[in-house]
């Protein structure tokens, strides 16, 4: 309706594999395709055998990261069990990610995952004064007010790495092996057509201080971050909050009048009143109203050898990281390519919506007849 699936076309045209080890059977790339549309891999990462608390990465509620604000928050293991996603909780987000990534649609559907994408303040802690915490208790409001607004349940579950994941010197074997599980399946949970992926690309100045570390451009796992998740989703669910309560402000009615108990404790009914108003046949689309400035961050796609080389230039704590998330994203991208992801997932939108660059896998390299004068410098 709203995007063309010209400049994935020509991407997934363009692609020859160079490095990676993976069958090139059919069955093997529909197995890794089914990865990233359907619920069954991500299952096994978020409620293995229904068990969540012996799974790779355990998701937390939004309520709980909603009352969390200019908190120090503990990591995996030291977070009450309060602070996660129940079962019965996680079978609903993984039905309504399931259905979600059905529907070719390109409107925003709230997804019920959101995977954050974020900077770390240092490699001890990502964010010791909870400034990012805070950061995300308007959006969250945001959010769950939409998702009323379309009969869902509210809550819903959020993946931030430092609190998801096992962390630290002292994990012991089953806790490493858990994280290691959940470190090489970061290209499931961004990916994943089902899910949605905020970017906070403008981190509050104690985070962003650290001239060594650079910006959120500047950093590895959060380029490949926003990378991988810019393959296979509708533009709605790639969202750039680094401007958000900038943007909200002038959009509309305060969302941060009530304490986070109070807001929770509103009926679903009020909550709605404080949603976005209806676009186009009663849904948001990423090209309108509040949303269309939130819906801008999806960078185009790149050819996976492009990709490899420019992580190289990136800032990872760990250097070894650049092979794991190179290998990563052309996983992804050779399914982007052999699959054709159809539907919601073929269509492609660069920041710049109005003219899509058309000149396919990569913009450094434009092809005759690309109209990059439309994107941004660092898209092409």
């Amino acid at each position: 309706k709203r995007t063309s699936s010209l400049a994935l076309a020509h991407f997934s045209a363009s692609i020859s594999p160079h490095r990676s080890t993976m069958s090139d059977s059919e069955e093997a790339v529909q197995r890794q395709y089914d990865s990233y549309i359907k619920d069954a891999a991500l299952r096994e990462l978020v409620l293995p055998g229904g068990v969540p608390n012996r799974a790779p990465i355990r998701l937390l509620k939004a309520s709980f990261v909603m009352r969390m604000g200019n908190c120090k928050v503990g990591r995996r293991q030291e977070l009450e069990e309060a602070a996660f996603a129940s079962p019965e909780m996680l079978e609903r987000a993984l039905k309504e990610v399931a259905e979600t990534a059905a529907d070719g649609n390109a409107f925003c559907h709230y997804p019920a995952i959101v995977a954050v994408s974020y900077c770390w303040a240092s490699p001890e802690h990502p964010d010791p004064e909870g400034k990012q915490f805070a950061m995300l208790q308007t959006m969250i409001r945001w959010y769950m007010a939409n998702r009323a607004a379309r009969g869902l349940d509210p809550d819903f579950c959020l993946f931030i790495d430092f609190h998801c994941l096992y962390q630290g010197a002292d994990r012991t074997e089953e806790q490493l092996a858990l994280f290691l599980q959940g470190l090489h399946s970061m290209d499931v949970v961004y990916a994943h057509r089902g899910t949605g992926v905020w970017v906070l690309s403008k981190p509050p100045d104690a985070v962003a201080a650290d001239p060594a570390r650079g910006s959120y451009f500047d950093r590895g796992w959060t380029s490949f971050e926003l990378r991988v998740s810019s393959l296979a989703k509708s533009g709605s669910h790639v969202l750039d909050m680094g401007s958000f309560e900038l943007e909200r402000t002038a959009a509309g009615p305060t969302l941060m009048e009530k304490s986070p108990d109070a807001f929770l404790a509103m009926s679903d009914a009020d909550k709605k009143a404080l949603a976005d108003p209806p676009g186009t046949g009663g849904y948001h689309w990423p090209d309108e109203g509040f949303l269309a400035t939130l819906a801008k961050g999806r960078e185009g796609p790149m050819h996976p050898a492009a990709f490899a080389e420019v992580i190289k230039s990136k800032n990872f704590s760990n250097e070894s990281d650049k092979e794991t998330v190179a290998g990563l994203f052309e996983k992804v991208a050779r399914c982007t390519r052999r699959m054709r992801l159809e539907r919601g997932g073929a269509r492609w939108q660069m920041r710049c919506a109005a003219e899509a660059c058309t000149c396919g896998a990569d913009c450094n390299r434009p092809a005759p007849g690309c109209n990059r004068r439309a994107c941004q410098p660092r898209n092409c």
